[in-house]
């Protein structure tokens, strides 16, 4: 569930913080975000494991960019012509 992949992604987290070094803990941490469909995250932590030194597979990249880019939208109130 989206709750399991959240504290999955918690511990990742955690994890991190201990062994900053350990590409594992943030290709994991990138499905999780594909899990929870922020593209975003999980490409950002795609290129922070290869800047770690780490292979990521092709499973966990073309799952990353096959999500939808997600682009909040912002309505603006507009006054009634007079």
């Amino acid at each position: 569930t989206k709750q399991d992949y959240s504290a999955a992604k918690a511990d990742f987290d955690a994890a991190f913080q201990i062994n900053p070094k350990n590409a594992v803990y943030v290709i994991n941490r990138a499905r999780c975000w594909i899990a929870l469909n922020n593209k975003a995250e999980a490409m950002r932590d795609i290129d922070l494991a290869k800047q770690l030194g780490a292979t990521v597979g092709d499973d966990v990249i073309q799952a990353a960019q096959a999500l939808k880019w997600f682009i909040p939208l912002v309505f603006a109130h507009v006054p009634k012509s007079m």
